[in-house]
């Protein structure tokens, strides 16, 4: 066995691990809505008025597959979606770790981090293999807890 001594330093430099890790979130988000936010201004959403100051909740899982915002392919796995520079739009578009600057998880980078030493370690002996076949992200089926997706389907572990 190869053992590979991987730092946050040594991490750092690899990009495509990042974009990975943030495809990953975009298709299954952890959380079905953002924490609750206030509206900034007056809109109209889907036909339904909601009047400045109105308490909301986004929701998660749609933003992060919408046609309108990653394209058609919007289910598809493609890290390069986060390849710098990334665009405004994509930034936006984004809910991973919340949305702003000010309202983003406070442990988002030791999240980010602890995946990356992680996955680092672990791809580096290791490949992951669901055991069933999906087309489709969203028929990977998930337990539905109060506010948070688990992925309910089993992986296996092949040494390399």
């Amino acid at each position: 066995m190869i053992y590979l001594d991987f730092t946050l330093k040594s991490l750092n430099k690899i990009n495509y691990l990042d974009q990975v890790l943030s495809e990953c979130q975009r298709l299954c988000p952890i959380f079905m809505f953002n924490v609750p936010e206030f509206a900034s201004q007056s809109m109209t959403v889907g036909g339904v008025n909601i009047p400045k100051n109105t308490m909301v909740m986004l929701d998660v899982v749609s933003l992060n597959h919408s046609q309108t915002s990653w394209g058609n392919d919007a289910l598809s796995f493609r890290p390069e979606r986060f390849a710098p520079p990334v665009s405004p739009a994509t930034l936006k578009a984004y809910h991973g770790f919340g949305n702003g600057h000010l309202r983003r998880c406070l442990g988002q980078y030791l999240v980010k981090n602890l995946h990356k030493l992680f996955l680092a370690r672990l791809l580096s002996q290791k490949q992951i293999q669901l055991t069933v076949n999906h087309e489709n992200v969203n028929s990977i089926r998930r337990c539905r807890l109060p506010f948070i997706y688990v992925p309910d389907e089993s992986v296996k572990l092949v040494q390399l």
